[in-house]
């Protein structure tokens, strides 16, 4: 598998390269990828959230340095 930028190390999990979905027909296969799936889902929220909190970080401190020139 290629190497997407932001993704790090993180291998792709065996479950999202499998040639079919429920191949048992006993609903195990399709469980397994609504889980996988909520776990991306839930790590990619959690680095949306990140990003978010960084930006709003540097606000602040751009805000604070521009006080502190002000103020020499």
């Amino acid at each position: 598998p290629a190497i997407i930028p932001g993704q790090g190390r993180q291998k792709l999990t065996w479950i999202w390269r499998m040639s079919g979905v429920d191949s048992g027909g006993d609903g195990t296969d399709e469980d397994g990828v609504r889980v996988e799936w909520c776990k991306a889902r839930a790590h990619a929220m959690r680095w949306a959230e990140e990003v978010e909190l960084l930006h709003e970080e540097m606000c602040h401190v751009l805000q604070f340095f521009q006080w502190q020139a002000s103020w020499w």
